[in-house]
């Protein structure tokens, strides 16, 4: 249901419409004021809406954040009201204007990375950083949508939470840690700088095709990138969540220009040819990868092969 007014509110357009919700801008009649209002449909998406509730509950009055007022339920659905971002989302950002530069880069790193802080030292973890859920406000940058976050690490996760083009190594088995959000991060700080993600991802791929790339590729780094920021890449990007590089050693360098190490990735071996599904779910099955080997089942007991 589209939303066309609530209470002394019109909508202008719709600006997102995402796997959990709709956001509207939508102007005060009475101020002209206008504001994003985020839509969720309350009959199914109980915890999305919990999970959003107590993040912005926590984040409330808090400078670091996009403003937002509450929520209300709305005949089925329920209504989040924010402030609204004038300079659009950062996908939305790259595709007009094209990369960042490594300066501009880093600003956008230290603000979102301020976020996050906060946002783990209070036992959340955002667990859906991509470039639509970073918005531009006056030059700022905005972590949004919290209806996929969890309040700790958690050893059963539910995939559909997460975009599978932005999915960690580790959501594979099933996990999610603090170092999820700093993976995820990283792939935003990839995207902003090449205009592109990583592993040459695109959204009409095959689930098989995707969790190949995420388990086994490796980054492929513009030449114009600096080592010192192909470095923090790769602390960022390791496959194996206790080696990436921590939240303070990003900041450190962000003042610093340097890191105390080298980082490396890590990769699982990949299949030398793809025949099919089958065949890729199979091959990381061996190597008890959680979701392959609940997908290698999934192809066999639709082949009825399945014991």
């Amino acid at each position: 249901m589209k939303l066309k007014h609530y209470g002394q509110y019109k909508c202008q357009k719709l600006l997102n419409n995402g796997g959990f919700g709709r956001v509207y801008e939508m102007m005060d009649t009475k101020s002209e004021q206008k504001y994003a209002f985020k839509v969720i449909q309350s009959s199914f998406l109980t915890n999305a809406i919990k999970n959003e509730h107590h993040a912005l509950k926590v984040f409330k009055d808090n400078p670091n954040f996009l403003s937002s007022y509450g929520g209300a339920q709305y005949k089925n659905e329920f209504i989040f009201k924010f402030a609204l971002a004038n300079g659009g989302n950062l996908k939305q950002y790259i595709q007009a204007k094209g990369v960042l530069s490594e300066k501009n880069a880093k600003k956008m790193l230290m603000q979102l990375l301020q976020q996050i802080k906060i946002a783990h030292k209070n036992s959340i973890i955002h667990n859906d950083i991509k470039p639509e859920n970073i918005v531009l406000d006056d030059g700022n940058y905005y972590l949004i949508d919290w209806s996929s976050s969890l309040t700790e690490q958690s050893d059963y996760y539910e995939m559909v939470s997460t975009d599978y083009l932005f999915m960690t190594p580790e959501h594979y088995n099933k996990q999610v840690r603090f170092s999820t959000d700093i993976y995820m991060l990283g792939h935003v700080l990839y995207y902003v700088l090449h205009g592109k993600l990583l592993f040459g991802l695109y959204s009409e791929m095959f689930e098989s095709q995707m969790m190949q790339a995420h388990l086994s590729k490796v980054p492929q780094y513009d030449s114009k990138i600096s080592m010192p920021m192909q470095n923090l890449l790769n602390g960022m990007l390791c496959k194996i969540p206790s080696k990436r590089i921590s939240l303070e050693e990003i900041q450190n360098f962000l003042k610093t220009d340097t890191l105390t190490k080298n980082y490396a990735i890590e990769p699982l071996n990949e299949p030398l040819t793809v025949l099919d599904d089958e065949h890729t779910y199979r091959f990381y099955a061996k190597q008890n990868i959680t979701i392959a080997l609940f997908r290698y089942a999934i192809e066999l007991e639709n082949k009825d092969e399945y014991e």
